[in-house]
């Protein structure tokens, strides 16, 4: 035997996020591969909305055959699904039901149905061909002028009086583009720009030009050689030798000047006798070639301190001249920036050759300013013909507007004539294919409609919205709810009912929760039995039930369980319900578990059982399959929960919350001293508390009482009688929240009452 397939063969359940929605969010790499018929049973939160969420959104589903979730109809019950069909009270949709006597109409809706899903799928392919092309099309012409917009940004900005008007949208500016008519050119827009700024900058200018700096001299003025002499006497004599041999020849003539006509015949610093010729021998040393020297030094500095001045006042009053506007602030700025470093330099070189003149001997260079002149010479150049050129636009002003405007859309066109030919010619050939699907998707529409049309007929003799009402309404007072039934929605024109409160008439507003999740069950079993949607009345169906028991009392839980028991029928023998092609039931209810899992362990090949756990916030799957000990290599079924009392036990051993721990030992006892022996709380709280309270107290070898599992032993009967949730858990201290202390308590409870071989066995049976 092996398990066999049916639509979902696999269901891959691996944290994800699709859309900014995450599912199996606490799954890593686990698979379900599920048969027919499949039970999941978790407590809550182990992931089994996450499996029921999967199918439902078609995330990580397998499907056999090559087939998809748009082959069959899913209808999943869960949270969900109550939310959004009961968010209304007032209002539920519209109920179809298939009729079972009528086969033969069955059969011709299945036929026309067939056809007109191989037309409508016809259509739906070439519509998506035909929107794929609309959408091109639609996106042809934006991309063109958003192209066109970007190439002509700079033209825009330059010459937007040439174009006024055309520039208001992108739209317009590309609409403008392709009404041009100019010829496609290409020219220089320097130089255009300069004639726009002249032919359209308002009322003519009168500048005056700057005047030029003469160079002629500057080189020759830069490089004079005695500059780079040191001026020396040429005497050869013993004491001029010793001045020049001391670097002195500078401070002797300076003496000469200012001291010797003053000594009276003595040295100065020490006052002793000047030689007779002393005068003579230092006047030796500034020969006549010395004095030739220093008189052509002296001429230099005067002639390069007239150079400069002349320089100086050029630049200078340039810039008191009455200055053209189109002369850019960038090239003024430059302009005296350059004339300010000449200034400065200029200056430097005449401090050079002041300490030139005061210490011949030294060796100095000036700085040439030619290149710095030469560069202000050429922007004085380009104003020049800036003002040159402004006066030629104005004096024949309205041609060269023309000229202007002509040579912008020559740029233009030029600039974009691929562009606006690829345009043309793609958008023909849009409209061209766009045409030819939209025939297409007419003729097979129409086909597809006639079919349909066929079909509504058909179903009109074939869906009961009364039938359903009035079996839902038998359902309700067979589970006891006789508060209030459904009738049919007066203006729905039969397609849907209400729920309404019978003594009143009035609609029903004041559902509990298991009300409102009964209604939703009895509601989705409707739509496993026939449909809401003529389109789906033909595909086969996937059934997910998601604990559907949630806040229902047992008379509720049994017909829940009956009508889950049908469509499970429905699946393995096509009893009742047609066309149930797969089922899934997860729950955390032991006792629904039990209700409709038991019966089909022993059927391997259509049935499959799985535990949901979660450890560490990390979800596992496991498929409770064993060896078959009748049948050496064959495999069987085994049931993750056989009762509900042994799930009980199971859990008391693996939990690891003093909170939960508490909830299972009162549901447990709850259970066996309770509901088995038809006991009640009260008599066991007083057989244990009071009549045998003092097996619960532990003497100290102090002379003192430990009392802790008798107050542990009061906290878990203080539950008896009561919800495990609704206790006053005020009084006890949190230094009882001790778990092994919890299960030591459990176990005095039952060897209190002579149960401790009832306790043995069940943990024993744990330990299997």
């Amino acid at each position: 035997m092996k398990k066999l397939t049916s639509a979902i063969k696999a269901i891959n359940l691996n944290a994800t996020t699709i859309n900014n929605e995450e599912y199996a969010a606490t799954f890593h790499n686990e698979v379900m591969e599920p048969s027919f018929i499949n039970f999941g049973f978790g407590n809550n939160g182990t992931g089994k909305s996450s499996v029921a969420k999967a199918i439902r959104d078609d995330v990580g589903i397998d499907w056999t055959n090559g087939k998809s979730a748009d082959d069959y109809t899913v209808l999943v019950y869960d949270r969900q699904f109550i939310d959004d069909h009961f968010a209304n009270y007032n209002y539920l949709p519209g109920i179809y039901t298939m009729g079972e006597k009528n086969i033969e109409i069955q059969k011709q809706i299945n036929t026309n149905t067939a056809e007109a899903k191989k037309h409508r799928d016809k259509a739906a392919t070439t519509a998506e061909a035909k929107a794929i092309k609309e959408r091109e099309r639609n996106n042809l012409f934006p991309s063109f002028h958003e192209t066109f917009w970007q190439i002509g940004a700079s033209i825009r900005e330059d010459f937007k009086k040439v174009l006024t008007g055309k520039v208001g949208s992108k739209a317009a500016f590309a609409t403008a583009l392709l009404q041009n008519t100019a010829t496609p050119t290409q020219h220089d827009l320097i130089a255009l720009k300069e004639l726009y700024d002249v032919a359209f900058g308002g009322t003519p200018e009168t500048p005056d030009t700057f005047d030029v700096l003469n160079l002629s001299h500057l080189k020759s003025l830069t490089e004079f050689p005695l500059l780079d002499i040191s001026i020396v006497g040429r005497d050869d004599s013993e004491f001029n030798r010793f001045i020049k041999a001391l670097n002195a020849t500078d401070w002797i003539k300076r003496g000469l000047d200012r001291f010797v006509p003053h000594t009276k015949g003595k040295c100065p610093f020490c006052q002793q006798r000047l030689p007779v010729d002393f005068s003579e021998q230092i006047a030796a040393c500034f020969d006549q070639h010395y004095q030739d020297d220093m008189n052509a030094l002296n001429q230099h500095r005067n002639d390069y301190e007239r150079y400069a001045r002349t320089l100086l006042g050029v630049l200078s009053g340039n810039l008191r001249k009455n200055i053209y506007t189109k002369f850019s602030k960038e090239q003024r700025d430059l302009y005296v920036s350059k004339a300010k470093t000449v200034e400065s330099k200029l200056k430097l070189n005449m401090q050079t050759l002041d300490s030139k003149l005061a210490e011949p001997s030294k060796k100095v260079e000036i700085e040439s300013v030619e290149s710095l002149c030469v560069e202000i010479n050429n922007i004085i150049a380009e104003y020049n013909r800036l003002v040159q050129s402004s006066k030629a636009i104005h004096a024949d002003l309205r041609n060269q507007k023309r000229a202007c405007e002509k040579q912008v859309w020559e740029i233009l066109a030029f600039e974009t004539q691929a562009l606006i030919a690829k345009y043309k010619a793609d958008d023909k050939k849009l409209l061209d294919e766009i045409t030819t699907f939209t025939n297409l998707i007419t003729a097979e529409t129409k086909a597809a409609n006639a079919l349909d049309v066929d079909n509504g007929k058909l179903n009109k003799q074939i869906v009961s919205i009364k039938t359903a009402v009035d079996g839902i309404n038998r359902l309700l007072l067979d589970s006891g709810f006789q508060g209030f039934e459904l009738r049919v929605y007066d203006g729905s024109g039969q397609s849907a009912y209400r729920v309404v409160r019978p003594h009143t008439g009035k609609v029903a507003k004041d559902l509990s929760e298991g009300e409102r999740n009964f209604i939703g069950f009895l509601y989705f079993y409707y739509l496993v039995q026939g449909s809401h949607s003529d389109d789906d009345l033909v595909k086969e169906k996937i059934v997910v039930i998601d604990d559907p028991v949630s806040s229902m009392d047992a008379t509720v839980l049994h017909i829940v369980g009956m009508l889950t028991r049908e469509m499970i029928d429905a699946c393995l023998y096509e009893r009742k319900i047609k066309g149930v092609k797969q089922v899934f039931v997860l729950t955390h209810n032991v006792h629904f578990h039990t209700k409709v899992a038991n019966p089909l362990v022993s059927k391997y090949e259509v049935a499959s059982y799985f535990l949901l756990t979660k450890t560490d916030n990390n979800s596992t799957v496991t498929h409770c399959i064993q060896n078959n000990p009748n049948a050496a290599g064959e495999k069987e079924n085994y049931n993750p929960v056989p009762s509900e009392y042994a799930a009980l036990w199971k859990d008391y051993k693996s939990v690891n919350t003093p909170k939960v721990l508490r909830s299972l030992i009162w549901q447990i006892l709850d259970f066996y001293f309770v509901k088995l022996s038809q006991g009640n709380g009260d008599s066991l709280k007083e057989c244990v508390l009071i009549t045998n309270r003092d097996k619960f107290i532990e003497q100290l070898p102090n002379g003192t009482e430990d009392s802790s599992k008798l107050v542990m032993a009061a906290k878990l009967l203080s539950y008896m009688g009561t919800s495990a949730h609704d206790s006053d858990e005020s009084y006890y201290a949190d230094h009882y929240e001790d778990i092994d202390g919890y299960r030591k308590s459990c176990e005095m409870i039952f060897t209190t009452m002579g149960q401790d071989q009832h306790y043995r066995m069940m943990m024993a049976e744990i330990e299997k």
